[in-house]
C-alpha cells in the first residue's frame, strides 16, 4: 500500500504498511479534511467512491477478528464528512488455483494461519464474514446517499498462482495486483454474482456497465437493476411481443416503421394533389366563366345588344 505521504494529498490516498482495522478511523479523518480542503465547500453535493482494503496483513500476522468497533466508527466519520458516498469495504486477499480454488496459498507464507487447523482457518474467516455483513446492512438504508458494499474477501484464482506473489511475502506483486483490480472492477459492476470459476482471470476481460443498468451494484440496487445475457434479453422481448395485441400492437408496428408511415404519407398526398389538380385543371380549360365571374359575360351583353339593333 505504501505510506499516505508517498502521493500527493490531492490523490486521497491515506493506506498505510501494517496498518490494522483499528488504524481506520484516523485514516478516514485524515481523508475527510483532505478531500474538504481540496473540494471545498461543494463537498456534501458531491459523489464519492472510496475502497476500504483491509484485514490481509492483520488477518495474516495475528489470526484475530478485525476490530468491529474500529471499523464502525471509520464508516461513521466517512458517513458523516462524505453524505454522498459509496463505500467498498474489501477484506483478506485470498490466492488460490484455478484448479483447487478452496486452499488459500497465503497460509504457508503466514506463520500463524499455517499453524491453524482447516476448521480454526474457516471459522476465523466466517467471523470476518459476519462482521463485514453485519456492518454493510448496518450503514445501508433505504433511499439514502451513503451506502457500504462489503466484499469480504478478495478472492483471485490462477492457473499459475504463484507469478501474482511476492517471492517468501504475503503480498501480491505488480502482476497480483493488475488481477485484484480487474476482479474487483468486474464484481463492481456484476455483483455478488460474479463467478470466475469457469475461466481464467487472465482471459476474462474488463466489464462494461450495461445500457438498462449502467451503475456500480450496490445493496440499494442489485434487486431492482439486474443484468441479463443477450439470449435472454432476446426470449423476454420475443415474448413481450407475441403478448402485444389489438391497438398495443398496431401502435408498436408504427413505431419500428415509423419512416416507412412517413413516406407512405407523403407519397399519398403527393398523388392527391396530382389527381386533384389535374381534373379541376381540366375543368377549368373547359369553362367559358371565370372562377370569379358573376351574371352574364361581355361576350353575352354584345350578342344581345346585336339582336336588339336588328
Amino acid at each position: 500500500m505504501g505510506s499516505k505521504t508517498a502521493l500527493p494529498d490531492y490523490q486521497f490516498n491515506v493506506a498505510e504498511i501494517g496498518a490494522e482495522t483499528e488504524d481506520l478511523p484516523e485514516q478516514a479523518l485524515e481523508l475527510v479534511h483532505r478531500m474538504q480542503r481540496y473540494v471545498g465547500r461543494s463537498l456534501k453535493n458531491k459523489w464519492a467512491l472510496i475502497t476500504i482494503v483491509t484485514g490481509s496483513e492483520e488477518f495474516c500476522e495475528k489470526c484475530e477478528p478485525p476490530s468491529r468497533t474500529s471499523i464502525r466508527r471509520a464508516l461513521g466519520v466517512l458517513r458523516r464528512g462524505l453524505p454522498r458516498a459509496l463505500i467498498v469495504l474489501l477484506g483478506p486477499v485470498h490466492v488460490a488455483s484455478t484448479y483447487r480454488q478452496n486452499i488459500n496459498l497465503m497460509r504457508p507464507r503466514c506463520k500463524c494461519l499455517e499453524k491453524m487447523t482447516g476448521k480454526d482457518y474457516r471459522k476465523l474467516f466466517d467471523v470476518w464474514k459476519t462482521y463485514f455483513v453485519d456492518l454493510e446492512t448496518e450503514f445501508n438504508v433505504n433511499n439514502g446517499t451513503f451506502g457500504v458494499l462489503s466484499i469480504p474477501s478478495l478472492a483471485i484464482h490462477s492457473r499459475n498462482p504463484q507469478s501474482l506473489l511476492v517471492p517468501g511475502k504475503p503480498l501480491l506483486n505488480r502482476k497480483g495486483h493488475s488481477y485484484a483490480a480487474k476482479w474487483l472492477w468486474n464484481r463492481l459492476i456484476a455483483g455478488p454474482n460474479y463467478n470466475i470459476s469457469l475461466i481464467a482471470l487472465s482471459e476474462d476481460t474488463y466489464y462494461c456497465p450495461s445500457l438498462g443498468c449502467p451503475y456500480i451494484r450496490t445493496v440499494q440496487n442489485f434487486k431492482s437493476c439486474s443484468i441479463m445475457t443477450e439470449d435472454t434479453w432476446q426470449k423476454q422481448m420475443t415474448k413481450l411481443k407475441e403478448q402485444r395485441t389489438g391497438k398495443q400492437a398496431r401502435q408498436e408496428v408504427i413505431r419500428t416503421n415509423l419512416v416507412g408511415v412517413i413516406c407512405a404519407i407523403l407519397g399519398l398526398s403527393m398523388l392527391s394533389v396530382l389527381i386533384f389538380g389535374t381534373y379541376f385543371y381540366c375543368h377549368g380549360m373547359k369553362a367559358t366563366k371565370g372562377r370569379f365571374d358573376y351574371g352574364k359575360t361581355q361576350t353575352e351583353i354584345e350578342a344581345e345588344l346585336q339582336e336588339e339593333n336588328k
